[in-house]
């Protein structure tokens, strides 16, 4: 008799189990229950985020070159390309993104290993010494997520001063890239 109560007790707890009532949704952080005749409701929500997505193309070298050996200068048409053809731009509504040199960058070209044969150059936002010249911190190019066409920005090198010694003067040019720049 004692072994028939104990299966009965177990079958009593296993169906109390089951017949809850309960509804557990998806999310383990909710669950709703009530009894088998009561209405229950619940919501979940649906989400889909959409990453920013951009391709910007910068020149890994930029060679100037020197026409009267005096100057050296370089023109380049397409100097910053922010790719925006074929949904390559992803960026939040009521935001931009802009390439701009780095703040605190400077002009600066020297050959590696002689102290004093720093050579500074100046930088223009085209494509001639007549455009706009840039600063550290300047914005060189943007976009908004409405844009329908790459956008394509020149940029002009060019040496100011004459260069002491003969040799391949080299320096960083760096930019940042901010896609959540805010739009005024």
């Amino acid at each position: 008799m004692m072994k028939k109560s104990k299966i009965m007790a177990l079958t009593l707890v296993a169906l109390g189990l089951t017949n809850s009532g309960g509804v557990v949704l998806a999310d383990t952080s909710q669950s709703i229950s009530g009894n088998v005749t009561d209405s229950t409701s619940g919501s979940s929500t649906v989400q889909y985020e959409v990453p920013v997505k951009y391709t910007v193309t910068i020149p890994t070298t930029i060679t100037l070159t020197d026409d009267d050996g005096e100057k050296g200068a370089v023109s380049l048409s397409n100097a910053v390309t922010i790719k925006v053809a074929d949904n390559a731009l992803k960026i939040a509504n009521g935001k931009k993104l802009t390439v701009a040199v780095t703040t605190g960058q400077e002009f600066k070209l020297q050959i590696s290993g002689v102290a004093d044969s720093e050579l500074n150059y100046t930088l223009y936002q085209g494509t001639s010494d007549s455009d706009a010249l840039l600063s550290a911190g300047a914005v060189i190019a943007e976009a908004t997520p409405d844009a329908t066409a790459d956008v394509e920005q020149g940029l002009y090198f060019e040496t100011t001063g004459a260069p002491k010694y003969a040799g391949t003067y080299t320096g960083t040019l760096n930019f940042t890239i901010d896609p959540n720049a805010e739009v005024t």
